[in-house]
């Protein structure tokens, strides 16, 4: 174990783990955190991607748009990553017309994932208050993180919808539903194949770790099984992807592909030089503010002001068992980003660049801001929870 997983204080291991009623928020607090979304981003609707989405689905409801656009007309020959989200929006659009569809999935989402992303943090630090605050936080803070990402968008992409299950499997494996969360991975590959890859790896390698605490061999074995079944529920998308992929040449204009690919298009998606100093404070300032809410709650709980559930007068309970999941999964993505900065940096790795590990600095934030929340909420006086709860 690392240093911040040590503990010598006794703790209860709250009853969020077992999930229920008390790890779910209630309606009113998921459409105030929507609303919150909208508030945050605004809403769009072709512009950005949907310059290139929107097309897409158009022609696939009407087979005679755009009957010579060289774009439209290479995607219809092949497998498209999109082939769900594209199939989710043309049965919407057989009862509403298409900006009345995306924009019911739109709201969607961002009901979804602020759902899915209170779940997690309670998860973490099981109290109402300090979820409901850890996501406002996130929502806030929607673009500090390196790359260009994040958890909603004020256009609908396939990663609008696909964070829903991937948050959701972030939830089952910080309570030890391993199973659920391989499941839940596969569904979000059907969305978007690269996210579910991603976020399997870091749970994937985050069981491995297991492995350390005793019963190697059980570990071991739970963590393959975990990757085979993410691999086999998303198999009917991510198979056929690769299949195209691998037949698809890569252009022959003279230029190296991973400079038209990481450099030219979207360097920002790609590579840490291409971030603004500004966007490196600011996910600076998360990671302080994340590590020094850590140390606190963990200060309070050596000073005996935990107890099981969630403790009006002493502050969230402790849950070591979330809080040590926590801690790996910020260490592997800390890991695999150092990784993926020498492989494009240094290595220029066209390989390395496709996995784009900046998304999981998104799962690093939501982490480190419920720690935050939890160290703000344990500050307020009691009358001050007692009635905010």
């Amino acid at each position: 174990m690392s240093a911040l997983e040590v503990g010598t204080a006794p703790h209860r291991v709250s009853s969020s783990r077992a999930g229920g009623a008390a790890s779910r928020p209630g309606v009113a607090v998921v459409v105030l955190l929507a609303v919150a979304c909208y508030w945050r981003i605004g809403y769009g609707y072709g512009t950005g991607d949907h310059e290139e989405l929107l097309p897409q689905l158009l022609r696939a409801l009407d087979p005679s748009l755009f009957p010579r656009d060289p774009y439209l007309l290479a995607e219809d020959d092949a497998f498209s990553v999109r082939f769900v989200w594209l199939g989710l929006l043309r049965l919407t659009c057989l009862v509403v017309p298409p900006p009345v569809a995306v924009f019911g999935w739109t709201v969607a989402s961002w009901l979804g994932v602020s759902w899915a992303a209170w779940r997690v943090a309670h998860a973490l630090v099981p109290d109402r208050i300090a979820a409901t605050l850890a996501v406002l936080a996130t929502v806030a803070t929607v673009h500090w993180t390196p790359g260009g990402n994040a958890l909603i968008s004020r256009t609908l992409v396939p990663e609008s919808l696909a964070w829903v299950p991937c948050l959701l499997a972030l939830e089952a494996a910080a309570r030890d539903r391993v199973w659920r969360a391989a499941v839940l991975l596969g569904v979000t590959m059907w969305l978007q194949p690269l996210m579910g890859l991603q976020v399997g790896l870091l749970l994937g390698l985050v069981l491995l770790w297991r492995m350390a605490d005793g019963r190697p061999r059980d570990a071991f074995a739970r963590a393959v099984g975990f990757g085979a079944a993410v691999l086999a529920v998303g198999a009917p998308i991510l198979v056929p992807t690769l299949l195209t992929q691998a037949g698809t040449a890569p252009p022959d204009d003279g230029l190296p592909t991973f400079y038209i690919t990481a450099q030219l298009r979207q360097a920002h998606h790609y590579l840490l030089l291409a971030q603004s100093p500004w966007a490196l404070a600011r996910f600076g300032l998360v990671v302080v503010a994340g590590l020094a809410g850590f140390a606190a709650l963990r200060r309070r709980d050596l000073e005996g002001g935990t107890s099981e559930g969630d403790d009006l007068e002493g502050g969230p309970a402790r849950d070591l068992e979330a809080e040590t999941f926590g801690v790996r999964a910020l260490t592997v993505i800390a890991a695999l980003v150092a990784v993926y900065v020498l492989g494009t940096e240094v290595a220029h790795s066209l390989t390395v660049a496709k996995m784009q590990f900046f998304r999981l600095t998104l799962v690093a934030k939501l982490v480190l801001l419920t720690w935050a929340s939890g160290a703000a909420v344990s500050l307020l006086p009691s009358a001050w929870r007692r009635v905010l709860e």
